[in-house]
């Protein structure tokens, strides 16, 4: 069977610059990845590159979209379900061959493949991401700057709030304004990896008061950083979420036990079946995961909350998924939060259309 692709460029705006400590982001270029089969099956992908995430340049990615899709690329498709995990879907040793320096694109033909082989057999994405349940729907926090905001998301339902910090004193001021906004909501800090010294780390992290969670407080190097600050933690939980930069680090993240919780992002990780396996190591290895996304499109944002879908477990953490809202226009009319959760939506494939 022949398979035929295509790529489509669109830039997202966002309503203000997100303001992270590995630089600001202003706007949001993806690439649609459409697939289509010999039966006139298509299926549809989204490529969302994040350099400051750790995922190749927007440049990068659309030039090794457009050298795959001018190439011929004829992979077999698996009867449903395509592969007991933890294989490897059977197309994901190509797409490394051909994209290994690009997750984000890589990331962007796998979700097409999925939604395509999901599609042909009138079932879910997630259906066939697992041989377990499947969740119908999953918790998610809201990422939030200012005390409004904050106060908004806690009205909505959102019962965690998930905070960016640059460790500059402002933080402090800035997260006692959005606890008092929100005191109920549980609270959450990314990094971004901002604090250089782990002595640093640990009196920013103290002075910020009560957290849930605590994502990347040292550079992605320094997994020495994580463990210290994990054995040290009062009472908060250490996530690996930069340092998880591919399959074969956050194996070894999980195995060495450096963090308690561990972020995946198929962009990052090029695809859903790395976040898959790496989320059972996890879970097996007594870790939480989060899955999250990059500020990506409705056709993105839909993976990402398959993939939440598939491995989540009752009393798990919040995702990172609800994020569409930042954006001034979107993909498609993706899942929207309601309660603090995302429903999944309902098949074939994604269950989005943009």
């Amino acid at each position: 069977m022949t398979l035929r692709f295509r790529v489509r460029p669109v830039e997202l705006g966002l309503w203000r610059p997100l303001r992270t400590a590995a630089g600001d982001v202003h706007r949001r270029p993806v690439w649609l990845v459409f697939v289509e089969d010999d039966d006139g099956n298509v299926g549809v992908g989204e490529a969302a590159p994040l350099q400051q995430a750790g995922t190749e340049s927007a440049a990068e990615c659309g030039e090794a979209l457009e050298r795959f899709v001018t190439g011929l690329f004829a992979p077999a498709l698996p009867a449903c379900p395509p592969v007991p995990w933890p294989d490897e879907a059977p197309w994901e040793s190509e797409l490394r061959t051909s994209m290994p320096e690009q997750p984000a694109a890589r990331a962007g033909v796998d979700l097409a493949l999925w939604d395509l082989c999901a599609r042909r057999a009138g079932r879910r994405v997630a259906d066939l991401l697992t041989d377990g349940s499947v969740a119908a729907s999953v918790p998610v926090n809201a990422l939030v700057s200012t005390p409004r905001e904050a106060r908004l998301a806690a009205e909505a339902g959102f019962e965690v709030l998930k905070v960016k910090v640059t460790g500059e004193a402002s933080d402090v001021e800035r997260m006692d304004a959005i606890r008092e906004a929100a005191p109920d909501a549980r609270l959450r800090i990314d990094a971004n990896g901002c604090w250089e010294d782990l002595a640093d780390a640990l009196l920013g992290i103290l002075a910020l008061g009560d957290l849930e969670l605590v994502e990347q407080p040292v550079p992605t190097d320094d997994l020495l950083g994580l463990v210290q600050l994990r054995v040290g933690s009062p009472g908060w939980r250490v996530a690996a979420d930069e340092a998880v930069r591919d399959e074969r680090r956050g194996r070894h993240i999980i195995g060495a036990g450096s963090a308690d919780v561990v972020v995946l992002k198929p962009a990052r990780l090029g695809g859903l079946g790395p976040c898959v396996r790496l989320a059972r190591a996890a879970q097996a290895a007594g870790l939480g995961v989060v899955v999250t996304t990059m500020l990506d499109g409705a056709v993105g944002r839909a993976g990402a909350l398959h993939l939440a879908a598939a491995i989540h477990r009752p009393g798990d953490l919040a995702h990172g998924l609800a994020t569409g809202s930042l954006l001034t226009e979107d993909l498609a009319d993706g899942p929207t939060p309601a309660g603090g959760r995302l429903a999944l939506p309902d098949g074939p494939g994604l269950g989005v259309w943009p």
